[in-house]
């Protein structure tokens, strides 16, 4: 399949949206998501063309590959799941890699771009896979240790979250941790605030280092 995009300016509506995250728009800037009035799905021969509502925003999150550009698109307020994701790339993508430091103390691999993003704020590196069932390859994890002196697994506080994080550990080591009273850190500091998440975090890696 091949995802085309009509991009638009941020509006009003998607500052409400990741405001709720305390993101700012000009992180969605740096991290390439875009928000589009509509997308169109290319599949065989057949074309489909789906528009954004008020109430059904549209946003793609790019990557770059072999000089071309490849989407994922993320409708926040779906209701059918079938199609709050549509993804044209490849499994091995990694959110949040380009925008990582050079050089670091931690790296937090996470389950979505949103929670790197709100990492960032935190004034730490963070990336995520496609999915918590995508393996974490040796490649990767050796070109991530020479930049950074540890690596943390911070992934969903649910039963496939839990299962994953095992399998990391069981091949790696890598130390981990689990957000206490939200499922992950975007729905905790939603629910309790831009200060109580940073000090959850900031406790939860004391421990760990």
């Amino acid at each position: 399949i091949k995802i085309e995009i009509e991009k638009r300016p941020f509006s009003l509506i998607d500052f409400e949206y990741w405001d709720k995250y305390k993101i700012p728009l000009t992180m969605l800037d740096y991290y390439n998501v875009n928000a589009c009035s509509a997308y169109t799905l290319r599949k065989d021969d057949n074309i489909y063309r789906f528009t954004e509502s008020i109430n059904n925003p549209i946003y793609a999150y790019r990557f770059n590959s072999n000089d071309e550009y490849r989407y994922k698109i993320y409708k926040p307020y779906e209701q059918n799941k079938r199609f709050k994701w549509l993804f044209d790339g490849k499994s091995d993508y990694i959110e949040g890699f380009d925008q990582l430091d050079w050089v670091g103390d931690i790296l937090i691999i996470t389950k979505s771009l949103k929670d790197c993003m709100v990492y960032r704020l935190f004034n730490y590196n963070a990336i995520s896979l496609q999915g918590e069932t995508n393996k974490l390859k040796p490649e990767i994890v050796n070109k991530l240790l020479k930049r950074f002196k540890s690596i943390i697994i911070n992934y969903d506080n649910d039963t496939e979250g839990i299962k994953n994080t095992k399998l990391i550990f069981d091949t790696y080591g890598f130390k981990y941790f689990f957000i206490d009273d939200a499922k992950d850190l975007s729905d905790y500091l939603q629910l309790y605030g831009f200060n109580n998440a940073k000090k959850l975090i900031t406790n939860k890696l004391n421990q760990l280092i």
